[in-house]
């Protein structure tokens, strides 16, 4: 593909990035409330995996987009990582 459609590749999976990440990011601090604090320790395994399930099915889904998809989709996943990790206060809220 060339042009307009690269771009539009681009964005979306970057777009799916940002997604991936936030809910990643968003369940790993669950997780370690959960285990930390002993409480529910079948939910937070169970969410550790579900976790891990959903970046590796976004990861594998990009693959079979190309490499311009997979590169966008990382880009994605480290800006929803940069952003909320520096703003720790919306995870540990």
């Amino acid at each position: 593909m060339t042009g307009i459609g690269d771009i539009g590749v681009a964005s979306a999976f970057a777009s799916l990035g940002i997604l991936a990440g936030a809910l990643h990011l968003t369940l790993l601090s669950w997780n370690v409330r959960a285990l930390v604090g002993r409480l529910h320790n079948f939910m937070a395994v169970a969410a550790s995996l579900g976790r891990a399930g959903a970046t590796l099915a976004t990861f594998a889904l990009a693959t079979r987009y190309g490499a311009l998809a997979l590169i966008a989709t990382l880009g994605g996943f480290l800006v929803a990582r940069a952003f909320l990790v520096n703003r720790s206060d919306i995870l540990v809220s």
